[in-house]
């Protein structure tokens, strides 16, 4: 439905892994963030989106992802 919430990103090759149960938080392909280049090419945006993705951490410690959907 266009009213309900939704939560859309944009790929810039890291990834939170979240379980189920909330119980285990897992950070993915941050071997491919380093391969892309985007460091050296677009400094400012790799640590916006190491940033985001130290932010989406530390949502989920707190315990999910709800307040984002809320």
């Amino acid at each position: 439905a266009p009213d309900s919430p939704r939560l859309e990103v944009a790929d810039l090759d890291l990834d939170l892994w979240l379980s189920a149960d909330h119980t285990r938080i897992l950070r993915l392909d941050e071997d491919e963030f380093e391969a892309s280049g985007l460091r050296e090419r677009e400094p400012e945006t790799a640590a916006r989106a190491e940033a985001a993705l130290e932010e989406l951490a530390a949502m989920a410690h707190r315990g999910g992802f709800a307040e984002l959907l809320a």
